[in-house]
């Protein structure tokens, strides 16, 4: 026994699919993962270039975090907004090259 994609779910279950729901469901599930991958991104840029200037009596400690926290705020909301604007596809693409910057260590 295998697995249903959404599409044979939703025949099955006597649905129309591709109906106005379905594109406000992909929306609404783009958004979550555009604000997730941008929070993220957001929040290791931050914690990159949060310290850099503070470095003098130990502020890096306090310019690390707070770099993190408003990168991840800012890249939250920047990633909602644009997950709303655009496709499931694009959006998940580009969340996983994004995260795949992280892990590699290719931010600056």
């Amino acid at each position: 026994m295998r697995q249903l994609s959404f599409e044979e779910i939703t025949i099955v279950a006597g649905g129309e699919g591709d109906g106005f729901f379905d594109f406000l469901a992909d929306r609404l599930h783009t958004a979550a993962l555009g604000g997730f991958a941008a929070a993220v991104t957001g929040a290791a840029i931050g914690w990159v270039h949060g310290g850099k200037n503070t470095g003098y009596l130990g502020l890096s400690l306090i310019g690390h975090p707070v770099g993190a926290i408003t990168g991840a705020i800012i890249g939250a909301i920047g990633g909602v907004i644009g997950g709303l604007l655009v496709s499931y596809e694009f959006c998940y693409n580009m969340a996983m090259k994004a995260f795949e910057s992280i892990r590699n260590g290719q931010i600056e």
